[in-house]
């Protein structure tokens, strides 16, 4: 689910902007957001494994 609105996002981004540089930007932007959500995901599975183990 985060996915398809992350890629809304990018989608109504991408539809407000037209530079080249700035298009390289928000791909970067979308990348990083993506990254962090894994991370704090990756962060509570590690939890939820600690309490079991």
């Amino acid at each position: 689910m985060r996915g398809i609105s992350s890629l809304d996002r990018f989608q109504s981004e991408f539809d407000r902007r037209s530079g080249d540089g700035e298009l390289v930007v928000l791909v970067l932007r979308v990348l990083l957001a993506q990254a962090v959500a894994r991370d704090v995901e990756a962060a509570r599975m590690r939890a939820e494994l600690e309490e079991v183990i």
